[in-house]
């Protein structure tokens, strides 16, 4: 049986603004560095922020196969609401609706 490893990275999306984050290699539970934060020009508090968790795994062949892993959507008064200023840690479910499964 083989371990079971991801090389995460996310897409934040807020209104026309799209942003990547660096990728953790190796990880299952990864936790992105803090210079990885990113800025949105907030126009109304209900938007929604949707983060997708993506893979960029090289696999076994050495190809590049990128796919997600989770996805969460949050509106902003959400993201205000549950971190009081919106800053901190917090852990969310992801969304696994979409996530292919197998090879």
């Amino acid at each position: 049986v083989r371990n079971f490893t991801s090389n995460p990275y996310c897409v934040l999306r807020l209104g026309g603004t799209s942003i990547k984050t660096s990728t953790v290699k190796n990880s299952t539970n990864p936790d992105w560095p803090e210079e990885d934060a990113a800025y949105f020009i907030v126009h109304n508090r209900e938007q929604e922020l949707q983060v997708d968790v993506m893979d960029n795994d090289e696999g076994f062949l050495q190809r590049n196969f990128v796919g997600l892993l989770g996805r969460l959507r949050l509106s902003v008064s959400q993201l205000l609401g549950l971190g009081g200023s919106g800053r901190g840690l917090q852990r969310y479910k992801l969304d696994t609706k979409e996530v292919k499964s197998g090879l």
